[in-house]
């Protein structure tokens, strides 16, 4: 969750959030070195280091 909340802070801050739901589930995959799949991938691509795959 610190992770999430360091990574939601800087994506509001540069006027690029994308919700919280998203914020940890970007988190947790870091945190595991896991990538994201996912359909949103606009949305992902905005965290450096987060792996993103699509569907």
């Amino acid at each position: 969750m610190k992770k999430a909340g360091r990574i939601d802070g800087r994506l509001a801050s540069a006027g690029r959030a994308i919700g919280t739901g998203e914020t940890i589930i970007a988190a947790t995959a870091l945190v595991h070195e896991e990538p994201v799949l996912t359909r949103n991938v606009e949305h992902f691509r905005r965290i450096d280091g987060l792996d993103v795959e699509s569907y």
